[in-house]
């Protein structure tokens, strides 16, 4: 019993309030008396700063509904970009037939998932000169618009590439001046080539080492019947002019049979080969003069496609490379062109709502610059491979232009958009 109760007790036995009545209502008044100085230690006990405490917990507390209201806000639904898809109500007297575990399946019209993407051209390709380098010394075309495919939008400087192309040329010409000097040995091997007149001169020949082995043999009969009157001198100079005219007749009959029968193949194949080379050579003067007037072409830039420019990044005076051409930095290159009548969305959808999309399933894209003005869509793929590092799958839909609208006006690249998906 604390200082207060003692003190009500012996006021009590004080006044002779020994009843039940009194004594209760002295209680009351103790306990009233009691309950007071708590609450005076109370206040006392109570720091000065207390009254801040309740407004600092509510800021904290408007912080943290902002900051989800936020997140909401950027990514609507379970915080991947995706609504949910709403369980349906089955028909009455309808069972269930999904397995245990499984979400019901969404009601015809229910919203699936509506999920923010980008919107792209399906094709794009950058501008850059094809195999050749050097000063941009034209330009012809603006951001914006749109220009046919073979369309020059610009030349670099070709006087290097024309140099190569003329003396490729006259390598060419050196070229085929060696082929028709070998083409002719090789004519020149050919027994068919020999002419009829140097046939006459050899046999003109034959005929007088003919005459001139009878003569010697004559002469060597006369001095063989009279041996005995010439001297030994005379007699083996006769001799040895019979022999020589025998040996000098042969020759000229084998050099006929050699004219006619034409060079041994040796010396043919070998011209063969000589003609070989000097049409390999002239090929390859031919190839090198395609390729420098091929460079000397492609110093006019074309449109590789059918579209409008979407990016310039080049201007006159500087230099251009397609060797060094970079696609993220844009170097090397003059520009970009895209098709904008054929616009896809790109979507990252989350993995475990990647398996109610199919491909061919339409949907609604709205982008933000124009949410009054929505557009049928319909997935046109979903790509093989998904990303580990974010859990999701990249999907392209496929968006349908409305009728008479200019491609470009309204859709263009890399514009915010919503896709819409709903259940059939």
């Amino acid at each position: 019993m604390n200082r207060l109760d003692d003190l009500s007790l012996r006021a009590a036995s004080a006044n002779g309030l020994g009843n039940g009545v009194a004594h209760g209502e002295l209680l009351d008044r103790v306990q009233q008396l009691r309950l007071d100085g708590q609450l005076n230690a109370a206040k006392e006990a109570r720091p000065r700063n207390a009254p801040w405490l309740p407004w600092i917990l509510a800021a904290a507390l408007a912080l943290a509904w902002a900051g989800m209201g936020l997140r909401t806000y950027r990514n609507p639904g379970d915080g991947t970009g995706n609504f949910a898809a709403a369980p349906a109500t089955p028909a009455a007297g309808t069972a269930a037939s999904q397995s245990p575990g499984s979400p019901a399946p969404a009601a015809p019209g229910a919203v699936l998932m509506a999920v923010t993407g980008y919107v792209v051209p399906a094709v794009s390709v950058a501008v850059s000169p094809i195999d050749a380098a050097g000063q941009v010394i034209e330009l012809n075309f603006k951001e914006g618009q749109f220009y046919e495919a073979g369309t020059p939008l610009a030349r670099i400087d070709p006087t290097n590439y024309q140099y190569a192309a003329d003396e490729a040329t006259e390598t060419v010409k050196s070229a085929g001046a060696r082929l028709n000097a070998a083409v002719k040995r090789r004519d020149e091997l050919d027994p068919k080539s020999v002419r009829q007149i140097e046939k006459d001169q050899l046999k003109a020949q034959i005929n007088e080492a003919t005459a001139f082995k009878a003569r010697a043999d004559d002469e060597l009969r006369r001095f063989e019947a009279i041996r005995g009157t010439v001297s030994a001198k005379e007699f083996d100079t006769a001799n040895n002019d019979a022999i020589g005219a025998k040996f000098r007749l042969q020759k000229l009959d084998i050099d006929l049979r050699i004219l006619e029968a034409g060079p041994r193949p040796e010396r043919i194949a070998a011209a063969d080969a000589d003609i070989v080379a000097a049409r390999a050579e002239i090929k390859t003067a031919e190839a090198r003069l395609a390729q420098a007037m091929w460079r000397v072409k492609n110093c006019v830039i074309r449109a590789p496609i059918s579209g409008t420019i979407t990016a310039k990044v080049a201007e006159k005076g500087v230099l251009v490379n397609p060797l060094a051409f970079s696609a993220a930095a844009g170097s090397g290159g003059i520009g970009t062109i895209a098709d904008l009548s054929d616009m896809e969305a790109d979507l990252e959808i989350a993995e475990r709502e990647i398996a109610q999309l199919a491909v061919g399933m339409t949907c609604t894209v709205k982008v933000n610059a124009y949410p009054n003005r929505p557009y049928a869509g319909v997935i046109d793929r979903i790509l093989p491979q998904a990303n580990r590092a974010k859990s999701v799958v990249s999907v392209r839909v496929k968006i349908a232009l409305q009728p008479g609208e200019v491609p470009g006006a309204y859709l263009k690249p890399e514009m915010g958009a919503v896709v819409t998906f709903t259940a059939k």
